[in-house]
């Protein structure tokens, strides 16, 4: 009998603590629909469940109403981001890797985003091997998965990217652009001429700066990024102020000088807290950025790789 009453009040115990954790997600969950969640609510989160826990998060990402997956992904996402636990933020990538299949474009969406945060060095070998497998699967090629893949780099990533233009007869042009350029980040010099031709062909302006220099920034390849000095070098007036009140063209080195301060090291430009060119004079500060250009252009170094290596734009 007394067996019995030990049995039953270590099931107690063992059930009420398994309540406590699913009352404290949930109560997370809400916040977040809410848009009421507090760091101290995440890091109760994080203290109330071990790395096989997360299935009580999970529960709700699985949910059939589409606000409590999203709210259950973006709690997942900041347990990741807020951990020191590396089995745990281990698990939390692989639901983020396995969402890139989901039938929710949003939470599809959602967990590319999240994975392109991620260094590519906390990555199991596992894990890149799912990558590889799920932009191969996928009829969509989600363009931020596939620079991904060119950013994690090295044969695999080469062969993974060339399978998916030799397997996939369907594929647009836009996703073979994609390829091209993370192929080109890989190091595979065709595909970066390929693509530093491309834009090469369209005469300079607001378009090209906006819409295709952000991608030669991306391959990270000296080639791509002397293209972007020499633009900056140009006297060319291609491009329209951010101003609509003046009707003429400046030059295109303005904007450009931006792309360049987050790619070289040691530009003589940087970014002010809230993200802009620390400068009051553009003038003076491209003529800066000229003259420095012009004596280092040989030696300038470029930042070291990252998913963009102009991430701060």
């Amino acid at each position: 009998m007394k067996k019995n009453i030990l049995i039953l009040l270590f099931l107690a115990i063992v059930l009420n603590g398994f309540s406590q954790k699913k009352s404290v997600v949930s109560h997370a969950i809400e916040s977040i629909k809410k848009g009421q969640l507090s760091s101290k609510s995440i890091n109760k989160v994080i203290n109330n469940i071990s790395s096989s826990g997360l299935e009580n998060i999970v529960q709700f990402a699985n949910d059939s109403l589409i606000e409590n997956k999203t709210s259950a992904y973006i709690l997942i996402s900041l347990v990741a981001r807020t951990t020191t636990d590396l089995n745990l933020k281990e698990k939390c990538i692989d639901v983020f890797i396995d969402g890139l299949s989901n039938n929710e474009t949003v939470i599809a969406a959602r967990c590319a985003d999240i994975i392109t945060e991620y260094s590519k060095d906390i990555l199991t070998q596992s894990q890149i091997k799912s990558i590889y497998n799920v932009a191969v699967a996928l009829r969509v090629k989600k363009p931020e998965i596939i620079k991904y893949i060119g950013y994690i780099g090295g044969e695999e990533s080469v062969r993974a990217l060339n399978n998916i233009v030799k397997t996939d007869s369907l594929i647009t042009n836009i996703e073979k652009w994609n390829l091209k350029l993370a192929l080109a980040k890989c190091g595979e010099t065709t595909e970066l001429d390929y693509c530093l031709n491309k834009v090469k062909s369209i005469p300079v302006n607001d378009d090209v700066v906006y819409e295709l220099l952000p991608d030669l920034v991306y391959t990270g390849q000296r080639k791509a990024i002397d293209y972007l000095v020499d633009i900056l070098l140009s006297n060319e007036k291609n491009c329209n102020s951010a101003n609509v009140e003046i009707d003429q063209k400046i030059l295109c080195g303005y904007r450009v000088m931006e792309f360049l301060a987050c790619v070289i090291v040691d530009f003589p430009i940087n970014f002010d807290d809230s993200g802009e060119l620390a400068t009051d004079d553009y003038v003076a500060s491209l003529k800066q950025c000229r003259e420095w250009i012009n004596q280092n252009r040989n030696s300038y170094i470029i930042k070291a790789d990252s998913y963009s290596p102009a991430e701060c734009y």
